[in-house]
């Protein structure tokens, strides 16, 4: 019995960022979470990277492309527009994650700026020119502006969930 709550135990700690972030996308957790009206945060771009980064294997590029389709249709968006971001997000933290040696915060926090422009760069032409959209630039400057700057933060949250997760192999 308890190799059995052992291995369930072990495997919900593995797909916990996956059900964190299908939750974060049904949830309408971006365009709720605000302070003082204007100023949010993407927080799904923080745990996309992140995981990318740390651990690919927990967040495949199929469940993340699904992830995104969901929180389009939660947010009555064209689908795909989530997706393409996400999987934006997704393959610059692969190409950090293959060229970098190290991977501090430091480093990684870097890299993640010109990550965010890039993607909502992308994401602004996607709007305008494919979906027709109306663009709010300073709700997504202040949004790109505050995940930079939460970004450690995560990092220092999921780096404390995997050291409380990980298993002791010497005992």
């Amino acid at each position: 019995m308890a190799v059995i709550f052992k291995h369930f135990k072990t495997r919900f700690f593995d797909l916990f960022p996956l059900i964190l972030l299908f939750y974060l996308c049904f949830s309408e957790f971006n365009t709720h979470f605000r302070f003082f009206g204007i100023v949010g945060f993407d927080f799904q771009f923080v745990l996309i990277y992140y995981w990318v980064l740390k651990r690919p294997q927990t967040l495949g590029y199929g469940f993340i492309f699904i992830a995104g389709i969901i929180n389009d249709i939660i947010l009555g968006l064209p689908l795909g527009l989530s997706s393409a971001t996400y999987l934006i997000i997704s393959s610059f933290a692969a190409y950090i994650r293959n060229v970098s040696v190290s991977r501090t915060l430091s480093s990684n926090w870097i890299a993640f700026g010109p990550t965010l422009v890039i993607t909502n760069l992308i994401y602004v032409g996607m709007v305008i020119f494919i979906a027709d959209l109306n663009v709010e630039y300073m709700q997504i400057f202040y949004n790109s502006i505050f995940t930079f700057l939460f970004f450690p933060i995560g990092w220092i949250i999921f780096e404390i969930f995997i050291n409380l997760t990980r298993e002791d192999t010497h005992l």
